[in-house]
């Protein structure tokens, strides 16, 4: 009997080594092999790894041969969950009943899925041939493992009441009215047949790639569903991308990310209103966590947002704060 559900899961690794068993160990626990209804393959990418972390990936993937495991030198977060993209099963052992029951998941290296709830609880829910997109809720443990209590990964209880398939514009502007949008795409179970199509993929060289390759798939799916279940244990490092200091690069990156939009709205026109409402979003607030950069760096970014036709995306107050900084003028 073939599964109802098979579902791709990318992993791009970096000098995780230390939390590598435990992560692949609750995937694998999640849905055992022998499990009929749904079938995974777990894509790890190591993206030139220095701690040993592929010699743990090869040894684990001996133990389960739904593991696959690619290396490449180092280029990024991005290169690697694209490379995954390049990997998938294009046509996994689904009957024809069920044969767009493919879904793509990205997975950090460092977090932990919850194995009470799992992919086991999505398998009906996937199945739905209305959804092209299923969001859900993740809690956070620190470096330790150890709970927090954070709710920055929980969804809104004006979208968890929506009990319907919704358009992504219409998800979108629900999120941004309640300043709850969250870009990380291990909140997202995607359908193949949409990346495909779409051909959305992560943009190198960048960090924050995540809010313009989630920002566009979003804004492309006709239906999406939200599920008040909690799916990932996120963790919460200090040496992680969120993790580290803002700076400079952090801000170049935040605005080749509205360079991504602007590109996109050109291809999607009929999508203008959400891609300005995202823009003013996105560019509004972290002009604010931007206001701890030297002077230098503040007047590099007011030259390319002012170059770029970006300062109607600003809130005038914003801008004003932005521009004053918080002390610091070197």
């Amino acid at each position: 009997m073939n599964p109802q559900t098979f579902i791709s899961i990318i992993i791009p690794v970096y000098n995780t080594r230390q939390y590598l068993e435990q992560m692949l160990g609750s995937i694998c626990m999640s849905v055992p092999e022998d499990n009929p209804r749904i079938k995974i393959e777990i894509i790890c990418v190591d993206d030139g790894s220095t701690d040993g972390s592929l010699d743990l990936l090869n040894e684990l993937a001996r133990k389960d041969r739904r593991i696959r495991i690619y290396s490449q030198q180092n280029q990024g977060q991005s290169v690697a969950r694209n490379t995954g993209i390049d990997h998938i099963t294009k046509n996994p052992p689904l009957d024809a009943e069920n044969k767009d029951s493919h879904w793509v998941y990205f997975f950090d290296s460092d977090d932990v899925l919850h194995t009470e709830s799992g992919f086991e609880d999505f398998c009906a829910l996937t199945n739905n041939r209305q959804s092209d997109l299923v969001m859900f809720c993740g809690n956070v443990i620190d470096e330790e493992g150890h709970h927090m209590q954070n709710d920055r990964y929980q969804r809104p209880e004006s979208l968890l009441v929506q009990d319907r398939p919704m358009a992504g514009t219409e998800v979108m502007s629900l999120l941004l009215k309640e300043f709850r949008f969250r870009a990380v795409p291990w909140l997202y179970l995607a359908r193949y047949s949409v990346l495909k199509e779409t051909g959305i993929r992560f943009r190198p060289g960048i960090i924050h790639e995540d809010e313009l390759f989630t920002a566009t798939l979003l804004l492309s799916c006709k239906n999406v569903v939200a599920k008040n279940i909690n799916l990932v244990w996120h963790r919460m490092r200090q040496s992680s991308t969120m993790g580290a200091t803002f700076s400079r690069r952090n801000m170049d990156c935040y605005l080749t990310v509205i360079d991504g939009m602007q590109e996109f709205m050109q291809a999607h026109p009929d999508l203008r209103r959400s891609i300005w409402d995202y823009c003013r979003y996105t560019l509004t607030h972290v002009l604010i966590t931007a206001r701890c950069l030297p002077l230098r760096d503040r007047w590099h970014t007011l030259r390319r947002i002012v170059n770029s036709g970006y300062l109607p995306y600003v809130e005038f107050k914003r801008l004003i704060q932005f521009i004053i900084g918080n002390g610091k003028s070197s």
